[in-house]
């Protein structure tokens, strides 16, 4: 549904009609006012299906969501939706698709800049299960899976709270940045390695 959704939308936009009036981001923009406009029950409906949906549709619905992300606001206002992020995090784990684990990586970095959403995900033990996905042999071989989890890692360290929970415990979250900092991964981003590492240092 949201690759066929953001084909029509890729399409629509290079319509002289439509780019006439508006521009790409005014109209990712108003998408975004038309879903999370108080009254309308459209986020609700959206939250709703991800948490009772199938794989496909919970897919769908965390690619939708990070589709309507488009500033602040949005952000704050789709990650303190009741149960959101706390069943995003139950999909992330070894046994869920890795599909699923990506679309979920991906919404939560796009949706983890403003500080409060980070302090929700620390509460929430994201930190836990990205420790988890960085070390499970289902999870920890895939390239896209790493980068998503140590960017989002990034994102978690640049907060006090966050710092400490990685350097609490028994010590495994930073043990296991600094085993993925130091591995050669084909394809991967080392500067997204190295920002998280630097960020982690810096405490």
């Amino acid at each position: 549904m949201t690759e066929r959704f953001c084909r029509i939308f890729s399409d629509s936009r290079e319509s002289p009609v439509i780019t006439e009036h508006f521009s790409p981001e005014k109209m990712t923009s108003r998408f975004s006012n038309l879903i999370l406009k108080p009254g309308r029950e459209l986020l609700t409906v959206i939250v709703s299906l991800f948490q009772t949906g199938n794989v496909e549709l919970k897919i769908d619905c965390a690619g939708l969501l990070e589709f309507i992300t488009v500033d602040g606001e949005s952000k704050l206002l789709i990650a303190e939706r009741d149960g959101l992020v706390t069943e995003l995090t139950k999909s992330m784990n070894g046994d869920s698709d890795p599909r699923l684990i990506e679309a979920s990586l991906s919404f939560l970095i796009a949706i983890s800049s403003p500080k409060r959403v980070k302090l929700d995900l620390i509460r929430e033990k994201v930190i836990t299960n990205l420790t988890k996905l960085l070390t499970d042999d289902a999870t920890a071989s895939s390239v896209s899976v790493t980068e998503k989890c140590l960017k989002l890692l990034e994102s978690l360290a640049s907060t006090k709270e966050g710092r400490l929970v990685i350097y609490g415990g028994d010590g495994e979250c930073l043990k296991t940045v600094v085993k993925k900092a130091d591995e050669s991964i084909d394809g991967g981003d080392g500067a997204c390695r190295d920002g998280c590492l630097e960020r982690l240092l810096s405490f």
